[in-house]
């Protein structure tokens, strides 16, 4: 398929700022792999009722657009699929369940919904220990499937002492008249531009007579601390539930980690548990949206790139958005095909063009691997390749092209890999 993408282009080699037309943009379309059913999952573990076993939660989540509705009668569309979920220690299967469950809408429209979905939860008693888990998903109707694992330690909770458990993120908790409390664990890495996020874990033998301190952390790369606060709390004996509610304006698209210390008398217990927090729209390879925007420099206009550098949030993340949906080749689902490929691309570019303190992206060969992708072949001659216009030539990479019949030719000068692109008006020539 072929896409028509205007952008903008700043290029120190021929001295010229060029607005012009991307040919041949190649995106995929749907998943990588179509055979494939995406689902998401999620292990945690807390005290059992059984003092000697641990209690192994496996969270299945599948979105409706995952699975394929057939007419039902009367007025009705119905998904089924299949789960099977293998507990392993050192390879070997310790235990085994299996379950088939079916959602049933009555419209047609909603079952291509990303944003609705179906969970289980599954729940293993073993002792403590550490496992793997491997989760296979498969669509009834369709046979189309997929597997995936995850390792777990489980802990040790017969000690009549304070103890904690992990720690499960959610995404919503209730509560009914009677004060019974479910929640909603967060089984998925893409959040919304409002969401909140719910830090939840357990503690265990504190009676209701006595009181523990919770000290809690979210803290971004190695050491921003984003978020911090404590707070007493008191027991409720046996299990006492812990809700810490986070806003979603407090974090950024990126990776953290939450910490969390609760004291009882001198018993002292910290755990914690890495999570991402991708917004909804922006690539997972940046770790925000400003750099997201600054590698839009290839497809933007210069007005749209000037615009876009110069916003403040709430407006950067909305208009951002707003910029993609532009720029959708098929505006009517939720992803966004040519968005992911152009990411993709500059992702590349920057963890194998880089040079020195330059990103790849800036570099000749990332410009190039940007707008027309890679290429078919690399024909390669390194060490004292020769000489031109006086200069000792270290290396040479031709890059084929195939479908365009050209070829771009990169000098490395000085032997440290700073390619510069020595034909780029048979670039131009490709993307006019």
């Amino acid at each position: 398929m072929i896409s028509i993408l205007k952008y903008h282009m700043a290029r120190s080699l021929v001295c010229v700022i060029a607005i012009a037309v991307l040919p041949a943009f190649a995106f995929p379309v749907g998943s990588a792999d179509n055979d494939s059913l995406a689902f998401d999952m999620e292990l945690s573990n807390f005290a059992s009722e059984t003092p000697e076993l641990s209690r192994l939660d496996v969270y299945v989540k599948v979105v409706y657009d995952e699975l394929q509705f057939i007419k039902s009668l009367p007025d009705s569309f119905v998904a089924e699929y299949s789960a099977t979920i293998d507990v392993l220690k050192k390879g070997k299967q310790v235990d085994t369940k299996e379950f088939t469950d079916n959602i049933k809408l009555p419209s047609l429209d909603l079952s291509n919904s990303r944003q609705q979905f179906k969970m289980s939860r599954i729940t293993f008693e073993l002792p403590p220990d550490k496992y793997e888990v491997a989760v296979h998903v498969a669509d009834s109707e369709t046979k189309r499937s997929a597997s995936r694992s995850g390792e777990i330690r489980l802990k040790e909770y017969s000690d009549k002492k304070m103890l904690t458990s992990d720690i499960l993120f959610l995404d919503a908790m209730s509560s009914d008249a009677n004060g019974k409390i479910t929640f909603q664990p967060r089984v998925t890495n893409l959040q919304s531009e409002h969401a909140r996020l719910l830090v939840y874990f357990e503690v265990y033998n504190v009676s209701e007579s006595d009181s523990f301190h919770v000290d809690y952390e979210v803290i971004a790369g190695k050491d921003s601390v984003v978020l911090a606060k404590e707070y007493w709390s008191k027991g409720t004996g046996r299990v006492t539930q812990n809700f810490v509610d986070i806003e979603g304006e407090a974090l950024s698209h990126g990776s953290y980690l939450a910490k969390v210390e609760v004291k009882h008398n001198k018993k002292k217990r910290k755990f914690e548990k890495s999570f991402n927090w991708y917004l909804e729209g922006l690539p997972r390879t940046f770790a925000d949206i400003d750099q997201a925007i600054d590698v839009l420099k290839y497809m933007a206009s210069k007005d749209e790139y000037k615009y876009l550098k110069g916003l403040r949030e709430p407006h950067k993340y909305r208009e951002f958005l707003r910029f993609w949906k532009k720029h959708d080749p098929t505006p009517t689902t939720t992803e966004n095909e040519m968005r992911d490929e152009y990411y993709e691309r500059v992702f590349y570019a920057n963890s194998n063009f880089g040079q020195m303190s330059k990103a790849g992206w800036k570099t000749d060969r990332g410009w190039a691997h940007v707008m027309i992708g890679p290429p078919d072949t690399i024909n390669r001659r390194p060490h004292n390749s020769g000489l031109r216009l006086g200069k000792t030539i270290k290396a040479i990479q031709v890059w084929v092209y195939y479908k365009y019949n050209r070829q771009l030719v990169f000098f490395d000068s000085n032997g440290f890999g700073a390619f510069r692109l020595e034909n780029p008006e048979t670039l131009y020539e490709i993307i006019k």
